[in-house]
């Protein structure tokens, strides 16, 4: 090991001097390559990456192609922490290349270390000069390379000392002036203030401070249509957590959003907006059941009424918003109190599901399996029977149903049906049905049936399911209990050998 870092230490010391950068970086990043990830740790720590940045400094594009893998091969095998506490001015400068590729590489350095190391924001957070360069970075058009930034303001969001460095004078200025490069750049920086504002409180009362809420929240309000969507798309993740959603509540916007929604009809632009909207209310929903019904009771049956909407997207977010309301027991007791909508929907999502495209089939399959779907610690007389009777709504014969899911041709759709059967193991009205199905537990233990692993790995969960569920053993018979319980132990790809077989026939 001497030996050969004594040549790559060499061959560093050499870019500082030679004419010939291009070859020296092409044979570091070979034998770079050729290193154990050991190694290749040693090596990163104890050569100076001093004159490998100086070689990103050029506007030539073979060397800086080389500079930067070489750079960023030594960059990942160091401690994430390592890189800022060394390198900071040589960042700093790498960040103000013109070329992305260059931007890039440090941004998912710094992203990688603040994402490792919590006490790495607060070292971040005093570099105001390197955040201005972070922040100047959301306005590259590269994607792959902005994406890193919007991650470390992210991350600089989420402690106190970080929030006050975002939002210090300085980095205010960088953000107005993004913001100013256009939607692009300006929904970015949104981005970032949304995300910061759902972390904490302390986080949403600064960006309200900083008067980047009310800015996106005007843009909600205008009358740019595809401006609305990725703000209502904002909004909703604000909705999601409790403290924001109060202070959505406290600015009007769920009123406002309620109206729209209500309205909607009367406004051919307002129809791009259904979707959205209906994801909203459902996070709403699912937070909040017993205010959104009393609060917004039409909107709850609009979301029933979704299913006969032709609009593919309406259909399918409509469908998956109901699912998601029902992942709580609240949610669940919510739709109960609707009275028969919710067997009602569910009968027609059964009879209409031929008709549909795949993709909205598995949907609606996955909407099911939420709504069907119990907790052992949510199952009690009320919520298993209520649960039962909209499984038998499915269908006269709803366990045939399942079946035949699980018997299609498109593993996708088999797989939503696994699912639905994953369902049905973990609790005990679902079991007596998969028990009272003729030949079923030998089609489960049959590992023929499937030859795509994501099929056989939800095939074989059901019975996984099965036998760790706390009712199974009082709703199954012991003797096929314990076949299940074989079948699990030997695994999912259990093939039996000549001898078992010879000895088996034998017998």
């Amino acid at each position: 090991m001497a030996a050969n870092f004594d040549w790559f230490r060499q061959t560093v010391d050499r870019l500082a001097v030679s004419d010939s950068r291009r070859e020296l970086l092409s044979e570091l990043k070979v034998a770079l390559c050729g290193l154990s990830a050991r190694d290749l740790s040693s090596v990163a720590n104890l050569l100076p990456l001093a004159p490998i940045f100086d070689s990103v400094n050029t506007t030539e594009k073979d060397q800086l192609e080389l500079a930067c893998d070489v750079l960023g091969k030594l960059m990942g095998a160091l401690e994430p922490s390592t890189v800022l506490a060394q390198y900071g001015p040589q960042i700093q400068r790498t960040l103000m290349h013109p070329a992305p590729r260059a931007k890039e590489l440090v941004l998912r350095e710094l992203d990688r270390a603040v994402t490792s190391h919590v006490q790495m924001v607060e070292r971040l957070s005093a570099e105001q000069d390197l955040l201005v360069c972070i922040i100047d970075c959301l306005s590259l058009e590269e994607m792959s390379a902005a994406r890193y930034a919007i991650s470390l303001m992210k991350s600089l969001g989420s402690c106190p000392v970080g929030l006050s460095a975002l939002y210090s004078p300085i980095t205010m200025q960088a953000l107005q002036v993004a913001s100013s490069k256009g939607d692009i750049i300006r929904f970015r920086v949104y981005e970032v203030v949304v995300a910061v504002s759902a972390q904490s409180d302390e986080g949403l009362k600064a960006s309200q401070n900083s008067g980047f809420l009310r800015a996106l929240f005007s843009e909600l309000r205008g009358d740019d249509i595809l401006a609305q969507l990725n703000v209502l798309e904002m909004t909703t993740a604000l909705a999601l957590q409790q403290h924001s959603l109060v202070f959505l509540d406290e600015q009007g916007i769920l009123d406002f959003l309620a109206e729209k929604l209500t309205n909607s009809e009367n406004d051919p632009l307002s129809s791009f907006l259904i979707p959205g909207l209906i994801k909203f209310f459902g996070n709403v929903a699912q937070s909040r059941p017993d205010e959104m019904v009393k609060r917004f009771p039409t909107l709850v049956s609009m979301m029933f009424e979704t299913l006969e909407a032709s609009d593919m997207a309406v259909l399918g977010t409509g469908m998956e918003t109901l699912g998601f309301i029902a992942t709580t027991l609240k949610g669940k007791y919510m739709l109960q109190s609707q009275g028969s909508k919710i067997p009602e929907t569910l009968r027609r999502m059964v009879q209409k599901l031929p008709t549909l495209p795949t993709d909205v089939k598995v949907r609606l399959l996955n909407s099911i399996s939420n709504i069907l779907q119990l907790q052992v610690a949510d199952q009690n007389n009320q919520s298993l029977s209520m649960t039962k009777r909209w499984f038998e709504a499915l269908s006269p014969t709803p366990m045939d149903f399942v079946m035949s899911l699980c018997r299609q041709p498109f593993p996708e759709i088999r797989l939503a049906g696994f699912q639905l059967l994953h369902v049905l193991a973990t609790n005990p009205w679902g079991q007596e049905y998969i028990v009272r199905a003729p030949g079923f537990v030998e089609y489960l233990m049959d590992r023929s049936t499937e030859s795509l692993k994501p099929c056989k790995d939800a095939k074989f969960d059901v019975v996984r399911s099965l036998v760790t569920s706390p009712s199974s053993s009082s709703v199954m018979n012991p003797d096929v209990l314990e076949q299940l319980k074989d079948f699990m132990n030997q695994g999912e790809f259990y093939t039996r050998g000549e001898t078992e077989v010879a000895i088996e026939g034998a017998s």
